[in-house]
């Protein structure tokens, strides 16, 4: 199966800016989701009970066993009924929510046919402490989120203990302090997503305006989006009389919104008749064209009661605490991110927090260290990880040419790397394997990370900025053709291009775009590019993935632009697959790999 990759390898019509500022350079992480470290590779345990005084690091509901919540017991609605939902914002109270969320990621395959890519578990546990001033007056709301991969499959392995062994453990956590309003919980300024923006949480949602009525939908606008609510019954749930209400926001034809911001999915809430407490709540969230999306949340209260204002205050702080601790780890500033920690760890606060921000100091401190020999270096804020090998001795005066290799899809770089590691011997490289965050490349997010790590590395290490080589295999090839082309580096010129089983094939539209404005005229900067730059190509004459005439179609179309820096090299009796003696023959290649004249723009 060959995926077309929808937003997976979009090339730009600009230059995509990928440089210094890597994913998460934005203050007010408050809002953003960042990893939470499990404590020790142990698998989770049974639930601890439902009580526990805080957040983070202690004791705290966890999420019903799959197919146990309580029913609800529908009754016939009354077709004159009506209502108006609105929050509790008085006095002093704690929610607590659990649940699961499914993520399922499918795509076309060549034949035309939907195929899985990525299946998704998490189990969910929300705190919420209301403390308002009295009824029908903003409150302050203080949040908290932990979720933890439940299990994991992608291309069609079992991806659960890989995805466990990430900087994050598996485990991500949100925590932050805003306003809820009879309408709902408001949103931050650093709320990236568009379904963040228009509301932070799907247990305390965005009520309507107006009453809802049993004979007829409520319609309303949500800045570009259409939300329709419908009172669709009536009944019981736990003893409590409740309402059950519709929800479905879409995203018209004719808005005008980014493809990543259209919203379409639709909620089932069960809301409590006396105060409109949501008891139960279901998102079924979709996305389609290229990678389609499917989410599903369900959420229900596990824990209400009143707080205390010295439990208020405590939590208040220790989540203001985390929030500082995450703003500093995603605007990488460590020194910054080591002083909450520390303030939090002084107070018996932070749990997990604090052992977040010492491993973000640990990957920042490692990246600083112009070591010898092969590292694994965690990268925190984007809960990923990179390999990195520089040779243990370099020549006075030399500088070091760097080589980021992106594995396949569904792969990892481990494999990869040691195979390069054990042959680069002495030669001047700086090998970076980069593993993705996802199942596969995202060019937009991984192209960032791709440059943050260039310019923290160009600061730690003597680099050659003028011979920067992007080698992958598979549709780690076609990223690095996607951004050879269409990314910047800033302060590096991309100088070589190596792809291992894998092409700009034509069935890829994006690549076909890239091809096209490449070759139209009107495009000189994309062009010189494509002139500029080597490029190696090594096919297996097997392969049924990317097939041997792709390969020869690509590598006419780039000798039509340099002719002399192409080669396409074909290994007889191989499929997909890397073959490790492809190895030494690209690190020949790259050694030969002169600088650009600055008068012609060629070797």
């Amino acid at each position: 199966m060959r995926p077309l990759r929808g937003g997976a390898l979009a090339v730009a019509t600009l230059l995509l800016a990928a440089g210094c500022a890597g994913p998460g350079s934005a203050a007010g992480a408050d809002a953003r989701p960042l990893p939470h470290p499990a404590p020790a590779p142990t698998q989770p345990s049974g639930p601890p009970g439902p009580s526990g005084p805080g957040p983070e690091g202690r004791p705290g509901p966890v999420a019903p066993e799959a197919g146990k919540p309580a029913p609800f017991v529908e009754e016939k609605l009354d077709p004159a009924a009506t209502v108006l939902l609105r929050h509790r914002t008085g006095g002093r109270r704690l929610l607590v929510y659990a649940g699961a969320r499914e993520e399922e990621t499918s795509a076309l395959s060549d034949q035309g046919t939907v195929e899985p890519v990525s299946a998704l578990s998490w189990k969910l546990v929300r705190r919420h402490v209301v403390a308002g001033a009295g009824e029908g007056a903003p409150a302050e709301l203080v949040s908290n989120s932990i979720e933890e991969l439940a299990a994991a499959t992608q291309a069609g392995r079992d991806a659960l203990e890989s995805l466990r062994g990430r900087p994050s453990g598996g485990r991500r956590i949100f925590a932050g302090v805003r306003r809820l309003s009879e309408r709902g919980a408001e949103p931050l300024g650093s709320d990236r997503s568009a379904e963040q923006r228009l509301e932070p949480f799907l247990e305390l949602p965005r009520l309507p305006r107006k009453a809802l009525a049993a004979s007829a939908p409520l319609v309303e606008a949500a800045g570009p989006y259409r939300v329709e609510w419908r009172l669709a019954g009536a009944g019981t749930l736990a003893g409590r009389e409740c309402w059950r209400a519709i929800r479905t926001v879409a995203t018209p034809a004719d808005a005008r919104v980014p493809s990543g911001e259209a919203l379409d999915f639709e909620d089932e809430f069960i809301v409590a008749a006396a105060d409109s407490t949501v008891l139960r709540a279901r998102r079924t969230s979709r996305r389609v064209g290229g990678l389609g999306r499917l989410v599903t949340t369900q959420l229900e209260l596990v824990e209400e009661k009143p707080e205390a204002e010295a439990a208020v205050r405590r939590e208040r702080d220790e989540t203001e605490g985390i929030v500082r601790l995450l703003a500093a780890i995603a605007g990488r500033r460590p020194d910054e991110a080591a002083r909450a920690a520390d303030e939090l760890a002084r107070q018996g606060l932070g749990g997990s927090a604090v052992e977040l921000a010492r491993r973000f100091a640990a990957g920042e401190k490692a990246l600083a260290e112009p070591a010898g020999g092969a590292r694994r270096i965690e990268l925190v804020p984007e809960d990923t990880f990179v390999l990195v090998r520089a040779p243990a001795k370099v020549p006075a005066g030399a500088a070091l040419v760097p080589v980021v290799f992106f594995h396949g899809a569904g792969a990892g770089p481990a494999r990869y790397f040691e195979d390069w590691a054990a042959k680069a011997g002495d030669r001047p490289l700086l090998l970076v394997f980069p593993q993705s965050r996802d199942w596969t490349w995202q060019i937009d997010s991984d192209a960032a990370v791709v440059g943050s790590l260039l310019e923290r590395l160009g600061r730690t290490y003597r680099l050659d900025r003028e011979r920067l080589v992007l080698a992958g295999h598979g549709m780690g090839a076609e990223l690095a053709f996607a951004l050879g082309y269409g990314a910047e580096f800033p302060g590096f010129r991309v100088r070589g291009i190596v792809a291992a089983g894998g092409t700009m094939s034509q069935k890829d539209p994006n690549m076909k775009r890239l091809r096209s404005l490449a070759s139209d005229g009107r495009h000189e900067e994309l062009a010189a590019r494509v002139r500029s730059t080597d490029v190696l190509a090594l096919a297996g004459e097997e392969d049924k993935l990317y097939a041997l005439k792709d390969f020869q179609n690509t590598d006419r179309w780039l000798k039509s632009f340099n002719p002399k820096g192409v080669e396409l090299l074909s290994s007889p009796k191989l499929g997909q697959q890397y073959s490790p003696e492809w190895t030494p023959v690209i690190l020949d290649w790259v050694a030969k790999l002169g600088p650009l004249s600055a008068t012609n723009g060629h070797p």
